[in-house]
């Protein structure tokens, strides 16, 4: 009975991961950001987020639910170099383009990233312009206008 409870707070974790992903995308990401390639932008939020919630449901749960049911101790250098181990890894696929080199995948994942690039771009514009503007206020006011 304990293993069939694991695996459904697995099952269900990296569903809500999943959906959780694409719909952020669907909801941040516009038709200017994705340009014409909306469905592939859509397929690569679907795929990003399932290798996400892969990632966590095989690597870093095992490892919390063990210490969550007393098996493992957190203070433990082994467990501490797991979960050492394991966010270098996820750093590493996630913040770096390895996962836009997949083969059939990767063209939906450069979609997404790019997309989602696309958008960080647009608001660090507009929060550099209210800033500017924020400057030119601030100079005017100590000049005395």
């Amino acid at each position: 009975m304990e293993i069939g409870i694991d695996i459904f707070i697995r099952l269900a974790s990296g569903l809500f991961i999943v959906l959780s992903i694409v719909a952020l995308s669907l909801m941040m990401l516009r038709k200017r950001h994705m340009g014409e390639r909306i469905f592939a932008t859509r397929i690569g939020a679907t795929i990003y987020g399932a290798l996400f919630a892969l990632f966590i449901i095989v690597v870093l749960m095992p490892i919390r639910l063990a210490v969550m049911n007393g098996t493992a101790d957190i203070t433990d250098p082994v467990i501490m170099e797991k979960y050492f181990i394991a966010i270098v890894i996820l750093a590493v696929l996630f913040r770096t383009d390895i996962l836009g080199r997949l083969p059939l995948v990767g063209t939906y994942i450069r979609a997404y990233r790019m997309a989602y690039m696309r958008r960080a771009v647009e608001n660090a514009e507009k929060r550099l312009k209210k800033m500017e503007d924020q400057e030119v206020i601030r100079e005017a006011k100590a000049r005395g206008e």
